[in-house]
């Protein structure tokens, strides 16, 4: 596939997610949201509060993956009790969902405009992956979430760039020192439990370490929008400048008269906070 086919495909796959996400996170319980946000550091006296637009990201997909009710997350409920139809780009989706993989990864290729090839540093695999903003604007170091098809891989789009090297070792530190025997074959096959506690250890630290404050959310059709990130980063292959020592975490909370994080644009008070 040339790479018009590639983002043509891509857009399909991903309009499919948008569809998806507001679909499962409108089935999330108000309990399970409360879950994650206490996993992530972020529940306050039963107060979720986000610092910034790239914590309900990452809320809203530990919210998807990493709560299990009954031993199920909310994929695998959608997938027993109401998935999309056969052939649909929606199942599809849904079923490369089931099969994510969240981990810190290196870029070792870049492809201007369509992504790059990133190297998992606790699961030892590589995977060429379609996103263009990521293709834009490339970290040195980050955490995402990915999910394969045959042609190439997809991140879930709540993608953490690391400031610096010693944040990222001190995330792998905290992995190992959790599981000291974990090797890239046992993680391939580790169970979700060990999977969430892998990430909500990573997560935890980078959020409290001020990493979401490195994320920006851009138009990547918009040519003056990339034009102007890229004029502003720093040359491939360099770690992005930024704050390495620990940040207090100020932000607002989700009120009663605010719009539900899940997207359903009621008012909390009427959706999840109901």
């Amino acid at each position: 596939m040339d790479d018009d086919q590639i983002l043509e495909l891509y857009d399909l796959r991903r309009t499919a997610s948008h569809t998806l996400n507001g679909e499962l996170f409108r089935s999330v319980s108000k309990a399970s949201m409360n879950e994650a946000a206490r996993r992530l550091g972020i529940l306050r006296k039963g107060t979720i509060v986000f610092d910034n637009e790239s914590e309900m990201a990452i809320f809203s997909d530990a919210c998807l993956y990493e709560v299990y009710v009954g031993g199920e997350n909310a994929i695998a409920r959608m997938l027993r009790n109401a998935p999309p139809p056969e052939g649909s780009f929606e199942r599809e989706v849904l079923e490369a969902m089931s099969r994510t993989r969240y981990s810190i990864f290196v870029p070792t290729e870049m492809r201007p405009g369509v992504g790059a090839k990133l190297h998992d540093l606790i699961g030892g695999s590589d995977a060429f992956v379609v996103d263009r903003g990521i293709s834009t604007s490339l970290p040195t170091v980050l955490a995402v979430r990915l999910y394969g098809f045959d042609e190439f891989s997809m991140s879930s789009g709540a993608a953490l760039p690391l400031a610096s090297e010693d944040i990222a070792h001190e995330a792998l530190s905290e992995v190992l020192r959790r599981y000291p025997d974990l090797t890239p074959e046992r993680f391939a096959n580790a169970a979700p439990s060990v999977r969430s506690d892998i990430f909500f250890a990573i997560t935890r630290i980078l959020l409290g370490r001020g990493q979401s404050r490195h994320v920006r959310f851009v138009d990547p059709t918009n040519p003056d929008e990339i034009a102007k990130l890229e004029s502003e980063q720093p040359s491939f292959g360099r770690l992005a400048p930024g704050p390495s020592e620990p940040q207090v975490r100020r932000g607002p909370s989700v009120g009663r008269n605010d719009p539900c994080p899940c997207g359903s644009r009621k008012k909390y008070k009427k959706c999840h906070g109901a």
